[in-house]
Parts: C-alpha cells; sequence; structure tokens
C-alpha cells in the first residue's frame, strides 16, 4: 500500500508544518493520519521539504544569531584547549549565557493560532490553516514584512 505523504512547502499545510515543529512529529507529513507507520522513515522527507523552505525563505535572523554565538563559543573552546588558559572558561561561561538566553524565545511555546490572526488582521482576510500551504503562508508574511519596511 502506498503511503501518501506531503512532498514539499507547496502542499504541506501550514497547520501541520507548525505541528511538526512544535510536537516534532512527523506523522503530520502523512496526508492521512491512518496512513501513519511509526517504522517508516519520515526523516529524509522532513528534512527535503524543510531545506526547500530555508531556500525560499532562508534563515531567521534570530537563527544567524544563535549560531554565531556558537560559533563564538566553539573558538573560544578551541583557544582555550590550545593555550591551556583557564581563564577563558570564564568567557565560554558567559556566552553559554547569553545564547542559552537567545534560545529562550524558541523553546517557549509560542501560539499558532495568535500567529494566524495577527497574519489575517495585517491582510484583512482570513485562510484555512490545514489548505493554506507552507509557501503560501510565509509569503503572506513576506508581504506583511515589504508593507511594514515601505
Amino acid at each position: 500500500m502506498q503511503h501518501k505523504c506531503y512532498s514539499g512547502i507547496n502542499d504541506l499545510p501550514i497547520w501541520n508544518w507548525w505541528m511538526i515543529n512544535e510536537k516534532n512529529d512527523f506523522s503530520f507529513l502523512f496526508m492521512e493520519k491512518k496512513d501513519y507507520k511509526k517504522n517508516y522513515n519520515l526523516n529524509k522527507i522532513w528534512r527535503t521539504i524543510y531545506d526547500e523552505y530555508i531556500e525560499a525563505f532562508g534563515f531567521g535572523e534570530t537563527f544567524l544569531e544563535i549560531l554565531k554565538k556558537q560559533v563564538d563559543i566553539a573558538r573560544l573552546i578551541i583557544e582555550k584547549a590550545v593555550t591551556g588558559d583557564k581563564s577563558i572558561q570564564t568567557f565560554i561561561d558567559v556566552n553559554n549565557y547569553e545564547l542559552q538566553e537567545m534560545q529562550k524565545p524558541i523553546t517557549e511555546h509560542t501560539n499558532f493560532f495568535k500567529t494566524k490572526a495577527q497574519v489575517e488582521m495585517a491582510l484583512g482576510f482570513t485562510f484555512d490553516s490545514k489548505k493554506t500551504s507552507v509557501a503560501e503562508f510565509y509569503s503572506y508574511i513576506e508581504i506583511i514584512k515589504e508593507k511594514r519596511n515601505g
């Protein structure tokens, strides 16, 4: 029996995208929940869809700041190992604390319906989150950003 999965950001509903990201539940990649099989490898499908999203919409500013902080920490760890200077650990600890603070907004629960309502208010119309694709939803957000930036 062929299991029907969403194949990309053009057909994956934003509701499913949100549930996958919030719950780390790849069963939302199936078009019908009854098709879900625990042994079915969905990681490759998810990576393909996520890579397509990154290619279309890029990384968020917060993600890039977190990545830069992680690189800074790695450099400090290497410097400490090469020089043997134990005082560098203080800088590593401070940077780790800053990294944790940067990640808090990401790990705290975000309300999907609040985000959806804000997009609808900004655009002046409503949409069905179970029919609106990831690509369409993030295009709406880009339009809102463009309007705000003039």
